[in-house]
């Protein structure tokens, strides 16, 4: 995906406030475009199914093994060199699931994919599963799911250990509060770092672990390019109607929705890349 420094953002917005983004930005004010930034890109996130972000990923039922993790008893995982489900039956750390003296086969294990599964992107919106990869395959067998509130079941599902979904990832969160190297930070938490002019989500608990530089620790909160101009706009005119300038503020949310319109004209017109939803529900 195309992106942009999400300090380009915030200095677009000063820019068009009439302020210079490197002397005259309050961290208050900062902090207030970075709150209407979250809430901005969620409905530009959201307004179509945008090939920009939207992924399509081959997902297991369970986490993925990871020999660095600590499993305790009744823990399920799916280990991909052996293709194959097992549940932890003693406290393991470091084990492979072939060892038997930590490890079962999974013998009965439930069609269902975690929203949130460890180490991989949260999944938002689904738009399809297939057991098929359907960039590869000209007919791709569809698969029955439905959702709830923390996963998406495959009902009667066998055949595969995996299936591909399309899905649109969550909507990223930003802030302008600044990281320091001697905070604790905790899981979920968002911080702002100067030096590289981006926002960065904890993955875990840490303190002093650059976001920019420790991956295993933060990721980053990325602005698409194909909205950055959209967001630019659409906070200025929210910065407006907090000072009070409703009249202004709704000429140039007018001017920031036909940015946003002309952004998907691209998609349906240009490109030819019409939006299609085939997946089946119950």
């Amino acid at each position: 995906m195309r992106t942009v420094p999400f300090k380009k953002v915030l200095d677009g917005i000063a820019t068009r406030l009439g302020l210079d983004p490197d002397t005259n930005v309050q961290s208050a004010e900062a902090e207030s475009w970075a709150s209407y930034v979250t809430s901005q890109l969620r409905y530009a996130w959201e307004f179509l199914d945008w090939p920009e972000i939207r992924k399509l990923e081959l997902r297991a039922f369970r986490d993925v093994y990871d020999n660095a993790a600590s499993y305790g008893v009744g823990s399920e995982i799916y280990y991909q060199p052996s293709d194959a489900y097992f549940i932890c039956t003693v406290l393991s750390s470091g084990n492979l699931p072939t060892d038997t003296n930590f490890w079962a086969p999974l013998v009965s294990v439930i069609a269902r994919v975690d929203y949130a599964q460890t180490g991989q992107n949260v999944i938002g919106d689904v738009f399809g599963i297939w057991l098929d990869d359907p960039r590869t395959n000209a007919a791709p067998r569809l698969v029955n799911y439905f959702i709830d509130a923390e996963a998406i079941y495959l009902p009667g599902f066998s055949g595969a250990s995996r299936v591909w979904i399309r899905y649109r990832p969550t909507c990223p969160e930003f802030t302008a509060k600044s990281w320091s190297n001697l905070t604790n930070y905790v899981v979920d938490d968002i911080r702002y770092l100067r030096d590289s002019g981006e926002c960065y989500r904890a993955l875990q608990n840490s303190v002093g672990q650059n976001p920019a530089s420790q991956s295993t620790y933060w990721t980053k909160q990325e602005v698409p390019y194909i909205f950055a101009e959209w967001l630019k706009a659409a906070v200025y005119a929210d910065a407006l109607r907090e000072d009070g300038s409703t009249d202004k503020a709704a000429v140039e949310e007018a001017r920031a929705e036909k940015l946003l319109i002309r952004e998907a004209d691209k998609i349906w017109f240009q490109q030819g890349q019409q939006p299609t939803w085939s997946a089946v529900t119950s």
